[in-house]
């Protein structure tokens, strides 16, 4: 059975959607392959039966075996991209489809910026160790971050917009939470006349976390599950741009972006993604 591929960038949020997007999934899970084995990609164009004139995709192969793979993709029939690896480690698929006239990505109404798809695998994943021995103060600090968390109660509060989907409400949820601006903050849908239903927290990761798609109402939501789309900044939901450029600047400090100034990242406990983290944890304990 396909299961759907782990989109390490998110795309279009991820969400079902009528805007145009790209679909990726492997032929297994994506984390049960071993050394050796064939890994089977594809890819194919939803919400459009091809790309408009002048727009091709190329794709890319790359990963922790140094192998690179390159090769070019017309959107009509799904790209299908076999590959496997030499050692224990992840393979990247990045499918990015671009204007010929120009070299541009192309962009779609509605798909909250550019049409793209990055995804992986692994193969013998259980296997990998980490390059450098543990901290020895790694038990300690995690269980200092969840004493963080527990001196601070959950407490939500939830006000209702318009839902995009029937079978389903919507709600900005503002979740309690120490460090940064005191709140886990996203959007929560929950399905109506549903008395048990899976729970899923959806992140944005790497720039995603900071464009429209993690901070304005989702186009569409499930009504089979509860789904919390959290944004890990903890800003205010649904505001104008120039309040999320401001976020976004106030973040960085001695002229480096969010997370990468040496003299932040001295400390775990000064490091930008430490709050991140305590949010994303409460999102989770939430």
């Amino acid at each position: 059975m396909k299961r759907l591929l782990f989109v390490f960038v998110l795309m279009i949020q991820g969400l079902a959607s009528a805007a145009p997007h790209l679909k990726g999934v492997t032929d297994k899970d994506p984390l049960s392959y071993a050394v050796g084995e064939d890994i089977v990609f594809t890819v194919s164009l939803e919400g459009a039966e091809s790309f408009p004139d002048g727009v091709s995709a190329s794709w890319r192969r790359s990963g922790d075996d140094g192998v690179e793979e390159k090769g070019t993709w017309n959107g009509r029939a799904p790209l299908t991209v076999k590959t496997k690896l030499k050692r224990a480690g992840f393979v990247r698929l990045t499918v990015e489809p671009r204007y010929a006239e120009n070299g541009k990505p192309w962009r779609v109404e509605g798909a909250n910026g550019n049409v793209f798809f990055d995804g992986g695998a692994g193969a013998d994943v259980k296997t990998l160790v980490q390059s450098k021995p543990e901290p020895k103060d790694f038990d300690a600090f995690w269980k200092g971050c969840r004493d963080e968390l527990a001196a601070v109660p959950v407490k939500a509060d939830l006000e209702e917009i318009p839902s995009p989907t029937e079978g389903a409400r919507l709600y900005k949820a503002k979740v309690t939470c120490p460090g940064g601006t005191g709140f886990t903050t996203g959007y929560l849908s929950v399905p109506i006349g549903e008395k048990k239903v899976k729970a899923v927290a959806s992140f944005f990761g790497y720039g995603a976390s900071w464009t429209k798609g993690a901070y304005m109402p989702p186009t569409s939501v499930p009504t089979t599950e509860m789904r919390f789309y959290v944004s890990a900044h903890g800003f205010e939901l649904d505001r104008e741009p120039a309040y999320y450029q401001s976020m976004r600047k106030a973040a960085g400090s001695n002229g480096f972006g969010h997370g990468f100034d040496p003299a932040q990242n001295a400390k775990p406990e000064t490091c930008y993604f430490h709050g991140m983290a305590l949010r994303v944890m409460r999102a989770v304990e939430y």
